[in-house]
């Protein structure tokens, strides 16, 4: 079984492999956490256009030399031979690795992800249907708009607030819990009750 977890990107080497439209979308996922990818292939496709200077690209065939230091792989390419024998390199040096569509040559899954600021939601089906994930993640967009960004932010900062003020940890928590049911307006109306308190000018 696959256990989630967050993993903190930003600034880790990661090495995709292939040029292609799925390693496009692979690139840009990451690149929005912050992760530095090297792309090893022959050539590109056009969408990589708008990740020029984003992105290291290593125009040439696939070498286990260019798994050097990296914290995790994405084998994309269209040639089997090609991704096993990522597979293989990455299981032998002990690299995280995930081969595209291929399930039994992963060893950790990239859900389908929703962000929504510092909130982030992964959906996984284990590899047996990204269609379901997809329609998942759009539903769950629906449910959470853009505004979660912004909540998220302010209950941060109530809950800063709230740590600072109140010593009862049962009291805290009735609080924190209850502002997660209010509207971003409620919210800020939470921290201003503090505010004078903390001797802060709004």
């Amino acid at each position: 079984m696959y256990f989630p977890f967050m993993v903190d990107l930003l600034g880790k080497k990661l090495v995709v492999v292939g040029g292609g439209k799925v390693a496009f979308r692979k690139c840009e996922l990451f690149l929005s956490f912050g992760a530095e990818i090297d792309v090893v292939a022959p050539a590109l496709c056009e969408d990589f256009s708008v990740l020029r200077g984003s992105i290291r690209h290593i125009r040439d065939c696939y070498a286990s030399s260019y798994l050097i230091d990296a914290f995790a792989v994405i084998a994309a390419t269209d040639n089997r031979t090609v991704n096993e024998a990522v597979y293989r390199d990455c299981c032998q040096n002990n690299i995280p690795i995930n081969v595209v569509d291929t399930p039994e040559l992963c060893s950790f899954y990239v859900p389908a992800t929703l962000s929504r600021g510092d909130l982030t939601i992964g959906i996984s089906t284990g590899g047996k249907s990204p269609s379901l994930a997809g329609k998942i993640k759009k539903e769950l967009a629906g449910l959470y708009g853009e505004e979660y960004s912004e909540k998220l932010q302010l209950l941060g900062k109530l809950r800063n607030v709230v740590k600072e003020e109140i010593e009862d940890i049962n009291v805290r928590r009735s609080i924190l819990s209850a502002a997660a049911e209010m509207s971003n307006q409620e919210i800020e109306e939470q921290i201003s009750l503090f505010e004078p308190k903390r001797g802060i000018l709004r």
